[in-house]
Parts: C-alpha cells; sequence; structure tokens
C-alpha cells in the first residue's frame, strides 16, 4: 500500500508541536505514528539490521549504516534503563519493606516501558521512516516556528492576565502562581517548570538543526533559528531561573569556541536579554530571593532538604530503594519523621530520586542509559555531534536540579528531538558518501548523478 510522504510529514509537525504541549498529545500523535507505522508497513523502514544492507553502494544503504552505527548504543542505554527498573521491582518485593506486592510493582514497571522503550521506539522509528520515504523530518521547521510566535503571544498575555486556557477559556493560574506582579507562565502544560526546560530543549535543537543543516535550504534553516529564538524569549518570560542557567552553561561548554569568535554579536543579544530581563523584573526578583538575609538558608533553598531525606531513604535501603510501587508511602513516612508533614516533595535531584526509588540497581540502568547516550555521541562525526551533546549536557545539568527524566513531557520532547538530530545526521553523512563516490567513478561512469529514489538530494 502507497501512502503519500505528506501523511507522515503532518504526524511530524504535529510531533514537534506537542512538545510544547501536555504529554497526552505526546502520547497521541505517537500512537497516530504507530498506526501509520504498522497499516502502512512502514516499521519495515524502521529496521536497522544487516538485511537492509543488501545494496552496498545505494544512497539508502549508507543512510541505515550510518544510522545503525550511531543510534544502537542509544537503544541499548533504554533498553539498560527498563532492565534496572524490572530488577529493582521484583528484588524490593523482597528487600524493600516498602514495596508493594509483585502485581503492583509490576504495573509501575509498565509505565517504565512505555515512557522508555515504547515511546522512543515509536517516535525515532517513524522519524527513521520518514526519511527512508524521502521526506525530511527536520523540514517541519516552518510548523514549529509559527507555532512558538502563536505561543509566544499566547504566554505575553498569560503572563500579565493568568489566562489558563488549558481549563477553560475563563480559566486563570491559581495565586499560588503569582509574585512580583506577574504571574509564572505554563503556556498549555500545566507545570511552568516542565514548561520551561521544554523550551530549553526546543531552543538548543533548533540551534543545532540550524547550524548542522547542510542538507537544507538558507530559507529552512532560518524557520530553525526563528524557533530558538522565540523559545529563548517565551523562557525569558517565563519565571524559571535554573532552566536560563542550564542554557547559557550548555553553550558555553559546547559552543565556547564558536561564541568567541562571535563574540560582538553574542554580546549584543545577551545585551538586549539583559534588558529584557531588567523590564520583566520578575525573573530577576526570584534570583534575589536567594540571598535574602530574612529567611533561613533551608527556606531560601528547600531542596536542600529533599536532597537530605532521599539520601537518607537511600542508605536505609540501598539495594533496591523504597521501590517505585512503595514510594509515596516511604516519603510521607521520612518527611513526617523529620517534623515536615505539609511539604512533600520528590528530590528534585534525578540521581539521588535513583538511588532512594530503585537503589544501586535502578542507579546503574541509569548509569547505563548516560552511558549509551555518551557512545552514541561519540560515534557521530564531531561536526554532526553538537546537537546530541547540547541535549546530552542540558539533561545532565537539569538532573541536578529536577527529576527531568521523570517527566513524561520531558522525555518526550527529549526523544522526539533526539531522533531528528540522529536522522539528520545520517542523511547528511550519506550524501557526503555518495557525492564522494560520485566525484571518484565520474571519469569512468558518466551517468553518476543516478541516486537511489530515497536520496534526501532530490527532495
Amino acid at each position: 500500500m502507497s501512502h503519500p510522504p505528506k501523511t507522515i510529514m503532518v504526524i511530524i509537525g504535529f510531533a514537534a508541536v506537542a512538545t510544547t504541549l501536555p504529554i497526552f498529545a505526546g502520547y497521541t500523535v505517537s500512537f497516530a505514528t504507530l498506526l501509520w507505522l504498522l497499516f502502512t508497513g512502514s516499521w519495515r523502514l524502521a529496521i536497522v539490521g544487516k538485511n537492509q544492507l543488501s545494496m552496498p553502494n545505494s544512497w539508502d544503504s549508507r543512510f541505515i549504516r550510518s544510522l545503525s552505527h550511531s543510534i544502537k548504543p542509544f537503544h541499548w542505554g533504554c533498553f539498560c534503563l527498563v532492565l534496572g527498573h524490572l530488577l529493582a521491582a521484583l528484588l524490593g518485593v523482597h528487600l524493600s519493606p516498602w514495596s508493594k506486592p509483585v502485581a503492583k510493582a509490576l504495573s509501575e514497571w509498565v509505565h517504565t516501558v512505555v515512557k522508555y522503550g515504547l515511546l522512543w521506539l515509536v517516535v525515532s522509528s517513524g522519524c527513521i521512516a520518514c526519511a527512508r520515504r524521502g521526506c525530511l523530518p527536520q523540514r517541519v521547521g516552518p510548523w514549529m516556528c509559527l507555532w512558538m510566535l502563536a505561543l509566544l503571544i499566547y504566554c505575553t498575555v498569560q503572563h500579565w492576565s493568568g489566562i489558563d486556557w488549558t481549563h477553560g477559556l475563563q480559566a486563570t493560574l491559581g495565586s499560588h502562581r503569582f509574585a512580583y506582579g506577574v504571574y509564572r507562565v505554563s503556556g498549555f502544560m500545566g507545570h511552568p517548570l516542565t514548561f520551561a526546560y521544554n523550551l530549553m530543549l526546543i531552543a538548543l535543537a533548533s540551534l543545532a538543526i540550524g547550524w548542522g543543516a547542510s542538507d537544507l535550504s538558507t530559507s529552512e534553516r532560518r524557520w530553525w533559528f526563528g524557533t530558538a529564538f522565540l523559545a529563548v524569549l517565551i523562557l525569558l518570560i517565563s519565571g524559571s531561573r535554573y532552566v536560563i542557567l542550564v542554557l547559557l552553561g550548555t553553550l558555553l561548554i559546547c559552543e565556547g569556541r564558536r561564541i568567541l569568535r562571535h563574540k560582538v554579536k553574542v554580546a549584543a543579544l545577551v545585551a538586549v536579554a539583559a534588558l529584557l530581563l531588567l523590564w520583566e523584573g520578575s525573573v530577576l526578583a526570584r534570583f534575589y530571593e536567594l540571598f535574602q538575609n530574612d529567611q533561613t538558608f533551608a527556606q531560601r533553598f528547600p531542596r536542600v532538604v529533599f536532597w537530605q531525606l532521599h539520601w537518607k531513604m537511600f542508605l536505609d535501603n540501598p539495594i533496591t530503594g523504597v521501590t517505585r510501587s512503595g514510594v509515596e508511602g516511604a516519603l510521607k513516612a521520612y518527611y513526617n519523621a523529620a517534623g515536615y508533614h505539609d511539604t512533600i516533595y520528590e528530590a528534585h535531584n534525578l540521581f539521588l530520586q535513583y538511588l532512594a526509588d530503585t537503589g544501586i540497581i535502578g542507579f546503574l540502568g541509569l548509569l547505563g542509559w548516560l552511558i549509551g547516550l555518551f557512545m552514541t555521541w561519540l560515534r557521530l562525526r564531531p561536526e554532526l555531534s553538537q546537537g546530541v551533546s547540547y541535549l546530552a549536557v542540558a539533561t545532565v545539568f537539569c538532573a541536578l536540579m529536577q527529576n527531568n527524566l521523570r517527566d513524561s513531557a520531558y522525555v518526550y520532547a527529549l526523544w522526539f528531538f533526539l531522533s531528528i538530530l540522529l536522522v539528520q545526521s545520517a542523511i547528511i553523512t550519506a550524501n557526503q558518501q555518495e557525492s564522494a563516490t560520485n566525484e571518484r567513478e565520474s571519469p569512468k561512469n558518466f551517468d553518476a548523478g543516478a541516486r537511489s529514489a530515497n536520496s534526501s538530494t532530490h527532495l
């Protein structure tokens, strides 16, 4: 059955928009992608294996070989993460006093399989099949840029008026989101921090796609630069201080040399951003909160208490932690024992959260995932690896202050942009290899321009 490539491009476009929406949108688009893969037979195009390499000199074969080389370590990393959760859940039934029975423990594990296993496979397979069908998934830049412009307008109004159309046209944000004369924006998401972290991913991935997109036209690259610019503007009025620091730190670490080469332009952009923050006021006021002397350090920085209690949870249950099925009861008990009856929060540190919830076993699974991500980055050519390095560095930095990989909306956005970057890298590599082959063969074969029907150079 032959379906027009525009079908999957529409799905990819909605998938990009869904990175700024509640996770229900991400799961819905992913389900549509799964149906497209199954009913069109395109799932076969997403299989990376030896049976796909029967024509070693074709563009399609070069694309698959390049993609397979880079993506396999990350597949194994996701497998380690899922396996770590499973072992911690099963052993925790016997070793942790907080664990629920096996059925409840496994039901919690199923969520892990969906989030870190099935969702990744569906999102990445959709992008791979899209490319092999003759479409570039990174060509959804116009969709994303126009959507971000609309989102900027909505968030600006929300910032000053508190509108919350997610819960109805007459709904407004709660008083807990109002401080310094403005509201903390969350767009169409329910939580302002999740929204801010996803904006950070959008800005970083958009910059990487624009900078590394030798397979896109100048106008197409500008759409992605526009998307990055708009994402940063929304982030500056979001009221999320740490995310702004992570964005700046990631760019300094990954692009220090490039920033120095364009220091005048960068300085101008920083000056504009500083003036915007001074005019807006609330973000800088939230930074000043950290230095108020009329509050104790724990009041100014409550995460210290969260970290201490989760570290104690790990020390008391080092092998499997309190388990994911037993974490709710354990949290109440540990916080109440420390005298905190109204303030019960998760660790706000991914690594401590893994140690407390899943112990050494689950933490090793997380470590395997990080190694898989690092190996994927190493296997990419230096000029094509910058996007993956952005996402990796930012994710690790965010994990120090937030349970970002436990947030389904963040995970979905990470999967989507990582898939696009890996597919883009494989396309560029295949095109470069084909060009080099044609140059070598051109004296002998004047028809060297003949290419695979799937070659992205014909798009």
